[in-house]
């Protein structure tokens, strides 16, 4: 199982209504794919507690990721965004 206390990526990308997101923990290999709607999109996304967001600048983030993690990078076509911990 992968384990959100680890450095664990998030990369998502979005289809009409759908989302797709992967995960994969860097320190053991691990990784996770998912597909659903926005309400499943945010249960993984809690559930894992990803370090860091990646996604398509075309992408529109949904504005309950943007809360939850407030700092955005952009580089090349992808944002980045990483989580204010305490």
């Amino acid at each position: 199982m992968l384990n959100s206390k680890k450095q664990l990526p998030a990369f998502f990308t979005q289809r009409k209504e759908k989302y797709g997101i992967a995960l994969v923990d860097i320190s053991t290999g691990e990784f996770l794919v998912s597909e659903g709607n926005l309400e499943k999109l945010l249960h993984i996304v809690n559930t894992f507690d990803p370090s860091e967001i990646i996604f398509q600048r075309s992408v529109q983030i949904p504005n309950s990721l943007k809360i939850k993690m407030p700092l955005s990078l952009k580089i090349g076509h992808s944002n980045i965004i990483l989580p204010t911990r305490n």
